[in-house]
């Protein structure tokens, strides 16, 4: 999601089956924020998060193998 001339923007990480969701904010739309912001939400769940499947949309050039490992 982008919003205004600034470019910011939301990171939505959504669990399919029990439809659980993680948001964060944006100041604005880049593939190091959208990696640094995923990482923040799912650090606290770590173990618990399975591989992650990602659009290929540019933001996500930064996620190594697009499975979610630092």
């Amino acid at each position: 999601m982008i919003q205004g001339q600034n470019q910011s923007g939301l990171v939505t990480l959504v669990e399919r089956r029990s439809g659980y969701l993680l948001a964060a904010r944006l100041p604005r739309i880049s593939a190091e924020l959208t990696k640094a912001a995923m990482i923040r939400l799912l650090k606290p769940r770590r173990g618990a998060v399975q591989p992650i499947k990602l659009d290929n949309e540019s933001e996500f050039a930064g996620w190594p193998n697009q499975r979610g490992k630092e």
